[in-house]
């Protein structure tokens, strides 16, 4: 079981606990935030490997990257005082989330991390047991396609994904809306996405960390994962001077 500072893991749970409380929808009106599950599925220890356990139809998890079609995802749950104890779920076990079951325990499971009372569990699972109207990076990529790059048509996205507004970043001259990257992929998350809006209220560029399959748009790397990926009409030097001021700012963060 990984042990992060009791500060950060509070942070990390606090806002998981915000989003794991909407973790079953009940009407188009609620917000989606991030994947949900599409279940119930199963989690397993390894690519094709045995189950650890099981998640219900339309919780939400934290996920990985996706790759050859399989992802690491999991989600924070409570613990009783014997899982505390012993830093694990035996099989058979109900996984609770804000008071609610959501999933069920097939084999002995280990926390990834964890504090006071609550736990993230994670395995991999096939990315067809993630809806894929609630992956930010497909939904962006469709709307991108689909030539609505306005703010006003952004709005309904960035609103359901939560996207928070920042002036930090190194690009002070964009209205930029981001999102943090997963737990699972780093406990001291920077940006899964972040969208440039230019003074048109147009999308510009976006700065993410997972891949995404626009059209009319050009990708260049960053750092640490990072890239770039900008309308095709944009100018060599506007491109170079994004991608300079984007670079000396991830280096000035930890």
């Amino acid at each position: 079981m990984r042990c992060i500072p009791i500060i950060l893991i509070s942070l990390l749970l606090t806002d998981c606990s915000q989003r794991n409380s909407d973790n079953k929808l009940t009407n188009a009106n609620e917000l989606i935030l991030g994947e949900r599950i599409h279940g119930p599925a199963n989690f397993r220890d390894t690519i094709n490997g045995k189950i650890l356990f099981t998640l219900d139809d339309n919780v939400l998890v934290e996920t990985g990257p996706t790759e050859n079609k399989w992802l690491t995802a999991g989600v924070f749950v409570q613990m009783t005082p014997e899982q505390i104890k012993s830093s694990v779920i035996y099989p058979s076990a109900d996984l609770i989330s804000n008071g609610k079951k959501i999933g069920k325990a097939i084999d002995t499971i280990s926390f990834w991390m964890s504090s006071d009372s609550f736990g993230l569990i994670a395995g991999y699972t096939h990315q067809n047991n993630i809806k894929s109207n609630s992956s930010p990076e497909k939904v962006i990529t469709e709307l991108v396609n689909q030539k609505k790059l306005n703010f006003r048509d952004l709005e309904p996205f960035i609103r359901n994904f939560k996207f928070e507004k920042t002036d930090n970043g190194g690009l002070s001259d964009f209205a930029q809306y981001f999102i943090y990257e997963s737990a699972i992929v780093d406990p001291s998350p920077r940006d899964r996405m972040t969208l440039l809006i230019n003074k048109d209220s147009r999308l510009v560029g976006i700065i993410h960390s997972r891949a995404l399959g626009a059209t009319d748009f050009k990708t260049y790397d960053l750092v640490r994962g990072h890239r770039l990926t900008v309308k095709t009409d944009l100018g060599a030097d506007e491109i170079k001077n994004l991608i300079e001021r984007r670079i000396n700012f991830y280096n000035s963060v930890d």
